[in-house]
């Protein structure tokens, strides 16, 4: 009886779990090892290659964008520089012009309007002859003895109503 009670002793059986439990832990971490460096590594390289090629197209197409619109801003601003010195031109041009106009109202003040205004005209047909001509702004207005702006505006002008006459279509005028 002494074998059967030492197989059926309590503190035999407790340290006989306290050997399956020690065992059954160590098994339970190396598996767990095993998988978390194994498969973790596999689903981790996995998920980081999925994502980014996801994001790859949306990062080439923020790309596209951005330089489509540095494109853009550049051309616009090329257009506002454009713009800028066209009006500068025509701004001095007019101030030339209201200085000339002053010019002469001061010099003439009792001259009739009207002679004024024939030689204005004159200088007007003299510039569009030389324009007529082939002559550029800088010979007409040496030839004419005017400011170089004047004629250019003259000629911008001219220019622009011979483009009007060719963009409006003719109509039959009976």
């Amino acid at each position: 009886m002494n074998l059967f009670e030492d197989m059926f002793n309590i503190k035999f059986w407790v340290a006989f779990q306290m050997a399956v439990d020690v065992v059954m832990v160590f098994l339970v971490v190396y598996f767990l090892r095993s998988l978390r460096s194994g498969s973790s590594r596999d689903v981790s390289k996995e998920s980081g290659t999925r994502i980014l090629q996801m994001l790859e197209p949306l990062l080439r197409d923020a790309d596209s964008t951005a330089k489509s619109f540095e494109k853009q801003l550049k051309e616009k601003k090329r257009l506002i520089n454009h713009l800028n010195e066209s009006l500068d031109s025509r701004i001095i041009s007019l101030n030339l012009l209201v200085n000339r106009t002053d010019a002469l109202f001061a010099s003439d003040f009792r001259g009739s309007v009207s002679t004024d205004r024939k030689h204005v005209f004159d200088q007007q047909e003299a510039i569009l002859e030389q324009f007529n001509k082939g002559h550029d702004a800088a010979t007409a207005a040496r030839t004419l003895s005017l400011p170089k702006n004047e004629v250019e505006m003259v000629y911008d002008l001219k220019q622009k109503f011979l483009a009007l006459e060719q963009d409006v279509p003719q109509t039959d005028r009976s």
